[in-house]
């Protein structure tokens, strides 16, 4: 195509050449009406065969109208568009800090800096799927800067206009619908979803924290096997500090199948702004460097027979399926902090917590070297005489703990009674292992915010201190445990002995049964974590709602008044408990330890399998120590 430097374009007079790309020339040019330079971005026809171009002009208003109501701060305006002897145009706003492309050194970039840099860029594809367009094209050059340096995403649409009907790429061009070291793996086949634009997002996110794009090969081709064959490549292989946390976000969004990547561009925000507003739980030291990425999995055999025996006085549902179908014996359905304000933040959480409901007697829980604590202040319902939805709003303390060998966040849960078990007269669901109901007074102590994860539990193995999971794969997944995509899914497969081992090595315990009671309703007798007294899909994943596991945190209405998250429903949950039938008519009122010997240990919290009844926090079931299934996990607990 010929040069077009110092013509003119209706009202636009070409000053310079910008770029050029497959599929269109850039020049910087003046607007004479409105005295502003733009930027003119020329669709090269001569690229594309006769036949097409009709095709193309076709649509190219209907599409430049669309990307022209496009409003937003890190969204390239769209001024104008036009056709010049038979190619299409469009006027653009000019960007003089150039592109991301050419900014990119082939060096690893801070890892604070990447994400603040790629964070105005999400939130522009994020208003832009609300407005229903995709991108199609993610990548750095499309990435430009203002004079200021603030980044806007640009060439929106573009792709789509050029795109073929029939195929994926245009045809006798060769030119897909996306940029090959860019594009999601549904690409390649003529496929395109928001989770396209997450993954060509997420691509460019890796390459500026590892200084390369996570596929590389001579050609097309090359980089379709790859990506279609080979894993992910490890970040932490090149960037060996690289926290766990960002990594893991960055896996998610990279996984090969678009429904194992986060939800949406507002989840993909909502994760990388949390990694921003925790720094102490992400700089924290990481001692193993294997976190979320096993290349081996070695699973244990077990030899003999493992059987779960369910609740004498509940019958066990008939027609429950064998082998790969077998469920728990339960209806089938289931983050030098910052000087003084860091002081002065400690100080005003002092006396906030001296007022509450932290007793007089309960100390306020302190760092150690290898501790990192952050008081949240979380606004809770609390009401020490019924559950009831009115109950007045009251601020409660809640602090936080990251064990350092794990990087796991704990809650804290302060000392004082609360009424454990089911009232018959406030639960008609109530069986009698819960019965009857009684005040029990706990020492403080502190209890993880989810259930223990893929990508933790692999930190001990990889240690030597536990085993493997007995099988690596989930109800749905084949390749489950191990597998990046599920890195912070809750570890299964674990028997009571294995949970019991990963505390240990994290320097906790197994919560008592009165201690994951009390973290799961509280002190204002809810029947669930959450203040109403019927579950539902959005507050758990049980009954179906999901069919398998999902992510910790996944339910941000359904955690606890503590701030403990699946607390019903994901996994069952093993506790540190012997079971006993009549435990509850004899236990003692303070700091109960259950008893001293049986033959099966307490399960809480039911599963994504299980039904409404079995998620309520008073529910009690028993399995054989040594059972390991689909369903079973666990969570830690700790005395401050």
């Amino acid at each position: 195509m010929t040069d077009l430097t110092g013509q003119s374009i209706g009202r636009y007079q070409i000053l310079e050449r910008l770029g050029e790309g497959g599929m269109a020339i850039v020049y910087k040019a003046r607007d004479t009406r409105l005295d502003r330079d733009v930027a003119l971005k020329l669709i090269r026809v001569d690229q594309f065969a006769p036949a097409m171009l009709a095709q193309i002009l076709k649509r190219f208003e209907r599409e430049a109208k669309s990307l022209a109501r496009l409003s937003h701060p890190n969204i390239v305006t769209v001024h104008d568009y036009g056709e010049h002897d038979g190619a299409p145009y469009l006027v653009l706003e000019y960007c003089p800090g150039g592109d991301l492309k050419h900014r990119l050194r082939g060096q690893p970039m801070d890892w604070q800096e990447a994400i603040q840099l790629i964070l105005p860029v999400a939130r522009a594809l994020r208003y832009s799927h609300r407005q229903g367009v995709i991108h199609r094209d993610v990548k750095p050059s499309n990435v430009m800067f203002t004079g200021d340096g603030e980044p806007k995403l640009s060439d929106f649409g573009i792709a789509k206009i050029l795109e073929h009907d029939d195929a994926g790429t245009l045809t006798g061009t060769g030119v897909g619908i996306g940029t090959p070291g860019y594009m999601a793996p549904e690409q390649w086949t003529g496929e395109t979803s928001q989770q396209s634009d997450q993954y060509g997002l997420g691509v460019v996110l890796y390459e500026l924290l590892t200084g390369r794009k996570p596929y590389e090969a001579d050609t097309p081709a090359g980089i379709l096997i790859k990506q279609t064959i080979q894993p992910l490549p490890n970040s932490r292989e090149f960037v060996p500090d690289l926290p766990a946390s960002v990594e893991q976000v960055l896996l998610k969004a990279l996984a090969k199948d678009p429904a194992d990547r986060h939800a949406d561009m507002d989840a993909f925000v909502k994760a990388l702004e949390s990694i921003l507003v925790t720094p102490a739980m992400l700089v924290a030291p990481d001692p193993y460097k294997t976190v979320y990425a096993i290349p081996v999995i070695v699973t244990q055999t077990i030899a003999d027979p493992i059987s779960l025996t369910p609740s004498p006085s509940r019958s066990t549902p008939a027609g429950l399926p064998e082998g790969k179908e077998r469920r728990v014996k339960a209806k089938p359905f289931n983050w030098l902090p910052w000087g003084i304000g860091a002081v002065v933040l400690m100080l005003i959480a002092l006396s906030i917590i001296s007022q509450i409901n932290l007793p007089p007697s309960t100390p306020v829980p302190t760092a150690t070297p290898t501790e990192t604590r952050t008081p949240a202040l979380t606004a809770t319902l609390a009401n020490t005489s019924t559950p009831r939805d009115t109950a007045p709003p009251v601020m409660t303390l809640t602090p936080t703990l990251i064990r350092e060998i794990d990087q796991k966040l704990m809650v804290y849960v302060p000392a004082g009674e609360f009424l454990m078990g089911s009232d018959p007269a406030k639960d008609k669901d109530t069986q009698s292992e819960e019965q009857p109901q009684h005040s029990v007074y706990l020492d403080a102590y502190w209890i993880d915010q989810t259930e223990v994860i893929n990508g933790m539990y692999a930190l001990c193995v990889s240690a030597g201190k536990c085993t493997p999971p007995q099988d690596d794969s989930s109800y749905l997944h084949p390749s489950y445990y191990g597998n990046s995509n599920y890195a912070d899914y809750p570890v299964i497969y674990v028997e009571w002995n294995q949970a019991k081992a990963y505390c240990a090595w994290a320097g906790a315990d197994l919560p008592t049964e009165a201690q994951w009671e009390k973290a799961a309703r509280g002190t204002d007798g809810r029947l669930y974590p959450w203040r109403k007294n019927s579950p539902s899909c959005d507050l758990a994943n049980y009954g179906g709602c999901i069919g398998d596991t999902t992510a910790v945190k996944s339910y941000e209405s359904g955690k606890s008044l503590y701030g403990a998250y699946d607390m019903a429903g994901n996994v069952w949950e093993w506790v540190n408990d012997w079971y006993a039938t009549n435990y509850y008519s004899s236990l003692p009122e303070r700091n109960p330890q259950g008893p001293t010997s049986g033959e099966y240990r307490v399960l809480r919290g039911g599963t994504w399998s299980s039904n409404g009844y079995y998620l309520r926090s008073a529910y009690r079931y028993r399995g054989d120590p040594s059972y390991r299934y689909y369903d079973i996990g666990f969570r830690c607990a700790r005395s401050p």
